[in-house]
């Protein structure tokens, strides 16, 4: 396989605007524990990497609902009803409207996108413009 590095992600842990840690400055990971999570499902890669890095610090989280769909999450954190871990790349727009907060924890998650095809894959010219483009697009 070839792989080409393609974007930095963050996993962040947010909430709604309206919940009672909106408004804290710095996050504690007593507030992370008595919290009420909403998450991807067991399974999903953003579930993974939240769980390797967050469960060294809380053993037990509070995991309120597992749900497999990105914009469930985001209404149902968005509603008050508790926190959640979701890619940076997939809560931007809820951010920058200020529907969901970026919770300020004293810990990052982050991970690397890559581009992977296989070495005996041929490359067209649509490929080649692609990995092109994904390389200096997101650099």
């Amino acid at each position: 396989m070839e792989s080409y590095n393609w974007l930095k992600d963050e996993i962040v842990i947010f909430c709604g605007k309206n919940h009672k840690l909106s408004k804290k400055i710095k996050i504690t990971i007593d507030d992370l524990k008595d919290a009420k999570w909403i998450l991807r499902e067991k399974g999903s890669g953003t579930r993974d990497i939240f769980e390797k890095a967050i469960f060294n610090k809380i053993k037990n989280l509070n995991i309120f609902l597992e749900i497999n769909q990105i914009e469930g999450i985001k209404r149902i954190v968005e509603a008050g009803i508790g926190i959640g871990a979701l890619s940076y790349f997939t809560i931007k727009k809820e951010l920058e409207s200020g529907s969901l907060i970026k919770l300020n924890v004293p810990f990052k998650i982050e991970r690397d996108f890559k581009i992977v095809i296989h070495k005996k894959k041929f490359k067209t010219p649509l490929i080649k413009e692609f990995i092109r483009f994904s390389k200096e697009e997101f650099a």
